[in-house]
């Protein structure tokens, strides 16, 4: 049960990138750490228990543990990146005594990770993808969690290659899955509740696109460096298979949610002024909670209970 090398050396060589384009709207990037953070906390909060203990694996620069920590949560960070975690220092260094007292950081690769207390709620983003062995994963996660514990955990979307007509489209058709994950994307298509489609109507009002320019004049703006290119495919996952897999390692998912939603083709992004793909995609975030997201979005986020 190991994390791919080549994940280990990209996040540490490219540590300060991935966390501005994690977190920040800048040209075509869409920020999906940004969505994933904010769903989590809605997720937290409606969550009536005001002091829980958190473990965030694989925590990188730490922007989720410090807003749950804001929340008055305890939480340990845990990062095999000493580069990810210097970031998250720096930002914890700013916090008041109150809060980062809350924040514990711990240097080590997440899966020889133990703690002799155990945890009311795990959250892991955008690892999984990375992990050889995903059940032996969450069994490990498991093992750290109270009795009726949750872990809220972040997958690609495997449905999603359907979608987005790229080189995994074309993956799935020669290997022949298109069948299969078709089926599965045409059972997410429910009745909508009325309050996401009002929601979704409010969103379509606010685009606006009249002041979008093809090029940003902000001489100040960060700039995201053109060499940061993947270094291998994530694994992904659909959410059929995301319950059978909480199922063999002792979870059970009570809900999903969509992350990074495409109202388009993915591919005019780029062919498109900046800011209109991502606006039409934010306009989406009205359904994220209905299984209609999980049909459009690249991302998803599931929350499993503890059932063992």
């Amino acid at each position: 049960m190991n994390i791919n090398k080549k994940a280990q050396t990209f996040f540490e060589d490219n540590a300060v990138q991935w966390s501005l384009r994690g977190y920040n709207y800048i040209d075509h990037n869409y920020p999906v750490a940004l969505h994933r953070r904010r769903i989590l906390l809605k997720i937290i909060k409606s969550n009536k228990i005001k002091k829980l203990k958190f473990l965030d694996i694989g925590c990188g620069s730490g922007d989720n543990l410090i807003e749950i920590a804001k929340l008055g949560h305890s939480i340990v960070g845990v990062d095999s990146s000493k580069k990810m975690l210097n970031l998250a220092k720096s930002k914890i260094d700013k916090l008041s005594n109150k809060i980062s007292k809350n924040i514990i950081l711990v240097h080590k690769p997440i899966l020889e990770y133990k703690d002799e207390h155990l945890f009311d709620i795990c959250i892991c983003m955008g690892v999984i993808g990375y992990i050889d062995n995903e059940i032996n994963f969450l069994k490990h996660i498991n093992k750290l969690l109270k009795k009726n514990g949750n872990l809220i955990i972040s997958s690609r979307n495997r449905l999603f290659n359907i979608q987005s007509l790229s080189f995994r489209t074309l993956n799935e058709i020669n290997n022949k899955k298109f069948k299969k994950l078709y089926d599965e994307m045409k059972s997410y298509y429910k009745p909508l509740k009325n309050q996401s489609i009002n929601l979704f109507l409010k969103n379509i009002t606010k685009l606006n696109f009249t002041k979008i320019k093809n090029k940003n004049t902000n001489k100040n703006k960060i700039i995201l460096k053109k060499n940061y290119l993947p270094f291998t495919e994530p694994k992904q996952q659909t959410p059929l298979e995301m319950i059978k897999l909480s199922k063999r390692s002792n979870f059970k998912v009570s809900k999903f949610y969509g992350v990074h939603p495409h109202i388009i083709d993915p591919s005019l992004n780029k062919m498109l002024p900046e800011k209109v793909f991502n606006q039409m995609s934010d306009a989406l975030t009205a359904f994220e909670e209905e299984k209609i997201s999980l049909v459009w979005s690249s991302v998803f986020i599931s929350v499993l209970k503890k059932s063992k």
